[in-house]
């Protein structure tokens, strides 16, 4: 038997305890019906059940050849309505983070379930991703944990990487788009993930190990390549490749790295970050952090404005980053003329507590920053640097016995790290600021201090950073 025929064994076996009541029967077997006109390769439980989940974890295998998937049962939700409305990601028009493979906007994610119908199972994308774009056979997928949106790869035995996923919400299903893999000493420097790349491309990273060469590749979403080079690299010193194509037909690419066993050839690592073409980044937006951090966050929300009405305006942005993404309150934003992009905060004793910047795009405003009232600067790091854990935040303040706050915020306004430390009297200051969470691209680090005679935001100072990790 084969395994096609032995999950088909098992699905239905699982259908026989199920008792729709109503035209519930019907239904079922009309989706069933035109799922098998599709001829899908592989079907989750829930396109061919409403209602049932596979009760234990399946494992598919091609005689060594083929893609080893240990995947975890999930639970689906209902159908979507007719006009789906996408979540997660940190927005709820776009994506925080820049995306891989198979969804790059959430119009693609609305149709799911007749492109890439395995989407709400991490461990089966991941597999369609290595066979059908990359071509890799012979890995093995595990979980980490349930919860987890990650999916770790081995071949043979050996991990070679970690798939790190993004999820999304639609109508009730959970729903993921590859975001990047990594997770090995492999890593890119550059291009950064989700970054505009032209003819020819310099690209640079770094691997531990000795005599190590790594293959180069920028495939397009389909899978085509465009173009292929190598370095030899190792001992943790920076290596540099150029790619060079030609093909102008395409938006979405991944970057893969692959190294291989000097003992018997096969894949030992494999990194993948996902790229643009030209200017078609969803980093060709000026240097941004909040609501909108890319052009492709922006054309989603000129598409379908519902979900931000307020964007169109400078004050109301102004208004919602303070109030709704930093939760201050007590803090006010003034503008002084109609096309002016740079707004006065004042805090509740009627002092400036900061200077607030926009940047405009195709009539949408989104907060660049906010730099601090005289007395009060960040030396480190810069605004637009990539930082790790822990970020290390330096400057200088005036005042005595003041107390700096420094926190970390993801896009979508996760608290991903928090500390604070004591200074003033002009003298340079240092904090160190661990923080968790990879599921996160552009971030604000956000530093506050507090009026001594009521505990109201007296100074503040924000700067967009980037996930490093």
């Amino acid at each position: 038997m084969t395994h096609e025929e032995r999950l088909g064994e098992l699905l239905r076996e699982q259908a026989q305890t199920v008792v729709p009541s109503g035209d519930g029967l019907a239904r079922i077997a009309n989706r069933v019906a035109a799922r098998r006109r599709r001829r899908w390769a592989l079907l989750p439980a829930a396109a061919l059940v409403t209602g049932a989940a596979v009760a234990a974890a399946f494992v598919l295998g091609g005689g060594g050849t083929g893609t080893t998937l240990v995947q975890v049962p999930t639970t689906h939700g209902p159908r979507p309505s007719a006009a789906p409305t996408v979540t997660g990601g940190g927005l709820d028009h776009a994506f925080e983070n820049p995306a891989l493979w198979p969804f790059t906007s959430a119009q693609e994610i609305s149709a799911w379930r007749t492109t890439y119908p395995y989407a709400n199972d991490k461990s089966a994308l991941v597999s369609h991703y290595l066979q059908d774009v990359l071509g890799i056979p012979g890995t093995t997928l595990t979980r980490p944990c349930e919860s987890c949106d990650v999916v770790d790869i081995a071949v043979a035995g050996r991990k070679v990487g970690q798939a790190a996923l993004e999820r999304f919400f639609l109508d009730g299903a959970q729903v993921y788009t590859i975001s990047t893999i990594g997770g090995t000493d492999l890593t890119l420097l550059s291009p950064s993930a989700g970054e505009a790349v032209s003819s020819p491309t310099r690209v640079t990273g770094r691997i531990t190990g000795v005599d190590e060469h790594v293959d180069l590749t920028l495939l397009s979403q389909a899978g085509a390549v465009l173009a292929t080079g190598g370095a030899q690299a190792g001992s943790a010193v920076p290596w540099t490749a150029q790619l060079t194509w030609t093909d102008t037909g395409w938006t979405h690419a991944g970057l893969v790295a692959k190294t291989f066993s000097a003992k018997d050839g096969t894949l030992n690592r494999l990194t993948v970050l996902p790229v643009t073409r030209g200017n078609t980044s969803p980093s060709a937006l000026q240097p941004a952090i909040w609501p909108f951090a890319s052009q492709a966050q922006v054309q989603a929300w000129m598409r379908d404005p519902s979900g931000k009405p307020w964007a169109g305006s400078a004050q109301d942005v102004a208004t919602h980053f303070l109030h709704d993404y930093l939760g201050l309150t007590d803090v006010t934003s003034s503008q002084q003329c109609a096309t002016c992009l740079d707004l006065d905060l004042r805090g509740t004793s009627g002092r400036s507590v900061g200077t607030l910047h926009l940047v405009q795009e195709a009539g949408a405003y989104s907060v660049a920053g906010v730099s601090g009232p005289s007395g009060f600067d960040v030396a480190q790091p810069a605004a637009g640097q990539r930082v790790a854990s822990p970020l290390t935040a330096r400057g200088t303040i005036t005042g005595v016995d003041e107390s700096i706050v420094l926190s970390l915020l993801s896009q979508s306004g996760s608290l991903l790290g928090r500390a604070s430390t004591p200074a003033g009297s002009g003298q340079p200051w240092s904090a160190s600021l661990p923080w968790t969470g990879a599921g996160w691209y552009t971030g604000a680090l956000v530093l506050t201090t507090d009026s001594a005679k009521d505990g109201s935001t007296s100074r503040l100072i924000v700067l967009r950073v980037v996930n490093g990790t």
